[in-house]
């Protein structure tokens, strides 16, 4: 059940939403350039171990400071390379 904190001054009242949601967008979604992206669509490069997915500003041309990188690992695709010697292994 949802109640609203009425005693606490500390809290903001609230109002409703209007009834049409349109007519209260302060700006309109008519952006030349949008602001989601789907990085499922990407295709995936695919390398020896596995593939990885790449967005920057080539990709989404909004972002212009940002980017992202999902990498996938087959089983087997990665090696740990220990720099400890045989004496310190217990």
């Amino acid at each position: 059940m949802w109640c609203q904190a009425q005693d606490n001054p500390r809290t903001p009242k609230a109002s409703p939403p209007p009834e049409d949601i349109e007519s209260d967008m302060v700006i309109p979604n008519n952006t030349p350039l949008p602001y989601t992206f789907k990085l499922s669509a990407v295709p995936p490069v695919t390398m020896p171990g596995g593939s990885i997915k790449v967005v920057d500003s080539t990709t989404f041309k909004v972002s212009e400071k940002i980017s992202a990188v999902e990498v996938v690992v087959e089983v087997g695709g990665m090696r740990f390379v220990s720099n400890l010697s045989p004496d310190l292994i217990v």
